[in-house]
């Protein structure tokens, strides 16, 4: 919180000194306070600005226990006030948008660059890898990919990758020392990302089995549609509707299910080929970030 803090008190400072110049502010959350700041800025100077939502703040907190729910509730109101100030709102995903349905959202993406994330050669045929790619967190519920990997043991052609850090990386690297087919990688610099993500088969994207957490918009959701990933979620929402209508992914809530769906890929080799297909059509249809760029551009000069 406090480099938070931190980090809004010199964003302030920086619109003060350039309060006499012509800019046009985009505001993303998070970090949570820039909107505010954007908000104060605009009744100093009648300046405009944009907000662009990346997380549902402060209705994520609300979903979580303890003291984050009650920081969720203080923030709220303030939030809500300088969203409803901001002239024009993106939400990067239906889900967030739908957190605050009395207020109107322009639709996108956190997107994908697909000349930069795309498959690096053939995935071998075995090991079937499945692959995660990203934060070690306590809502990123990695210990659900350890159940899933302790059920699948007997299957000695499948393996599960782990590349990334976070405040569970310890806890996880012990819970899963038992389990021979799991290992866990280092993070790794984002364009040496796709030559991992070529060596798997499926991609995973997990969250604690809070409904908010649901509406996220990760990027590895869209990094590895487009390296040509099968995606396999363990929550619902928006992006498990769009695997299921592109036929490209699958969402199972349970480690039994989750691990049914993984062994109908490692059977089913040209269902597999041909999820992955879709999967990298998507990503070059629908979240390329240049294309996203442009009509977030025209909606500014609009």
């Amino acid at each position: 919180m406090f480099h938070l803090l931190r980090f809004t008190l010199w964003s302030a400072y920086i619109l003060w000194r350039l309060r006499r110049r012509k800019i046009y502010l985009i505001a993303t959350v998070p970090p949570p306070f820039l909107p505010i700041v954007a908000t104060l800025h605009k009744k100093l100077t009648g300046k405009p600005f944009a907000v662009e939502l990346y997380d549902g703040w402060p209705a994520l907190l609300l979903g979580l226990p303890g003291k984050a729910r009650f920081i969720g509730y203080l923030l709220m109101p303030i939030m809500r006030w300088s969203y409803r100030e901001a002239h024009i709102r993106v939400a990067l995903s239906p889900g967030i948008a739908s957190l605050f349905p009395e207020l109107s959202f322009h639709l996108s993406y956190n997107g994908t660059r697909p000349e930069v994330f795309r498959r690096r050669g053939t995935a071998p045929f075995l090991p079937f890898r499945i692959i995660y790619a990203g934060t070690l967190g306590w809502v990123n519920h990695l210990r659900f990919l350890l159940q899933v990997a302790h059920l699948l043991q007997e299957w000695a052609g499948i393996e599960f990758w782990i590349i990334g850090e976070g405040s569970e990386s310890a806890l996880l690297r012990q819970a899963a020392h038992s389990l021979k087919r799991v290992h866990f990688f280092h993070p790794v610099p984002v364009e040496e990302v796709p030559y991992w993500l070529s060596q798997a088969h499926i991609g995973v994207s997990l969250t604690r089995p809070i409904p908010v957490l649901a509406t996220n918009s990760a990027n590895k959701f869209y990094d590895y549609l487009a390296c040509g990933l099968v995606v396999g979620l363990n929550y619902g929402s928006w992006q498990a509707e769009v695997l299921e209508q592109e036929g490209c992914g699958f969402s199972a809530a349970t480690p039994e299910d989750f691990a049914k769906n993984i062994l109908k890929y490692y059977w089913g080799r040209e269902e597999w080929m041909r999820a992955s297909a879709r999967a990298r059509l998507l990503a070059e249809r629908k979240y390329d970030r240049r294309h996203l760029a442009q009509a977030f551009l025209h909606l500014l000069y609009s």
